[in-house]
């Protein structure tokens, strides 16, 4: 049985960056931890691909590209896409992710 969340760290590259987790998420948390700033950007299942509640400081926005993907679909291979935002995928910035799944397996 696969984890039900899934965390960790990459560095940022100002390009997609696709992270396999071995689950389709139903929800994705991003914070860009190397920021002086508060950057985070959240995914929930039901959204639309390349989306995401974008935060900045105190302010908060949708966006509808540049943001999170699901890929996959075969148990391994699934996971999602970190997309080429400018204020939470920057380059040689680190990136913490935190990603948990629904459905069969999930507790």
């Amino acid at each position: 049985m696969n984890p039900t969340v899934v965390s960790g760290t990459v560095v940022g590259t100002g390009a997609d960056i696709t992270i396999k987790c071995g689950f389709k998420p139903a929800m994705v948390e991003l914070i860009n931890v190397t920021s002086a700033t508060k950057e985070e950007l959240k995914w929930c299942e039901g959204m639309a691909q390349a989306s995401g509640l974008k935060t900045i400081n105190a302010s908060r926005s949708i966006i509808t590209t540049l943001g999170v993907s699901t890929v996959g679909g075969d148990g391994v291979e699934e996971g999602f896409t970190i997309g080429a935002d400018t204020d939470v995928n920057v380059a040689a910035e680190v990136i913490f992710y935190r990603v948990t799944r629904s459905g069969p397996g999930a507790t």
